[in-house]
């Protein structure tokens, strides 16, 4: 198991995911211009996001995200 994040840690992989996510803004540039126009938008991420970070959350502190 350690050897597998000391290689996560130390790719090129790793180190490019901020850069790749730069790339993004496009995605929210539209996503502010949709809850411009809808504003029950802002309201349906909440309801489907709230959820799916608390799961998240408690499978990272359980340990359950690596492996």
């Amino acid at each position: 198991m350690r050897d597998r994040s000391w290689r996560l840690g130390t790719s090129y992989w790793y180190m490019s995911i901020p850069r790749a996510s730069l790339l993004w803004w496009p995605l929210w540039t539209v996503a502010a211009g949709w809850t411009l126009r809808r504003p029950r938008l802002p309201t349906a991420y909440a309801a489907v996001a709230a959820p799916l970070m608390t799961v998240l959350t408690v499978a990272f502190t359980a340990g359950r995200w690596a492996g």
